[in-house]
């Protein structure tokens, strides 16, 4: 007997990532050139910064969805595109967009204006962490290579020290964000994006010690940060 489920309206995962990732790319762009072109908002070195880097970490996620990620799935219900593009279009794109490029100095949106060296220490770090979530990124994708559906426990940069370290590292980005930029948009992004993927980890834990008992407990990883928790 052969039984059928209607699922709904769906959508490719890989369209809903392009789509979501892509709204931030085109928000920061156009709020920023808009406020400096129009409007003629002078913006500090700072802000030039937070720009760049907003934009370039999510050209390097629609990289990834491109070139890098494999998915279990094909489709997800079409009610996902709009949920996840909420989060990243309006946390990451109108919230920071609007509150960090609009700051002047009569403004209340407070934006730092640290000492060169510390703002370029703050860049390095943020690299680091952009370029060791893409290694994590490329190891999980190795382990589906040939096998989309393919599970096991990954094993090496990162991933001895904590469950996730894709979404670690991903925080440690934002957080050198959130200490470059100063502003409580920041900050607010920072905390609402690393407590879901702090969810997502301790899931994706238990999923670990369900499939794997012993084998993975001896391991001993964090869950999140690494040596921490």
């Amino acid at each position: 007997m052969l039984y059928a489920k209607d699922l709904g309206p769906q959508i490719a995962w890989k369209t809903v990532f392009l789509l979501e990732c892509l709204g931030p790319i085109l928000i920061h762009s156009l709020v920023y050139f808009t406020l400096v072109h129009v409007f003629g908002v002078a913006q500090s070195e700072t802000q030039k910064m937070a720009l760049w880097l907003a934009v370039l970490h999510f050209v390097k996620r629609e990289y990834e969805t491109l070139f890098v990620h494999r998915f279990s799935n094909s489709t997800m219900p079409l009610f996902n595109l709009f949920k996840n593009s909420g989060h990243y279009w309006i946390l990451s794109g109108v919230n920071l967009a609007i509150f960090i490029y609009s700051y002047s100095p009569a403004s209340l949106f407070h934006v730092n204006s640290l000492p060169q060296s510390v703002n370029y220490a703050l860049v390095l770090l943020w690299a680091f962490a952009e370029v060791s979530n893409f290694i994590t990124h490329l190891k999980l994708a190795g382990i589906r290579a040939k096998d989309k559906k393919a599970y096991a426990i990954p094993y090496g940069y990162g991933f001895d020290w904590v469950v996730c370290p894709n979404y670690f590292f991903e925080s440690l980005s934002w957080l050198a964000y959130a200490l470059l930029v100063g502003n409580w948009s920041t900050w607010l992004f920072l905390v609402v994006s690393s407590s879901q993927m702090y969810v997502w980890a301790l899931k994706k834990n238990k999923r670990y010690l369900t499939t794997f008992g012993d084998k993975y407990k001896k391991l001993r990883r964090a869950k999140y940060i690494p040596f921490v928790v």
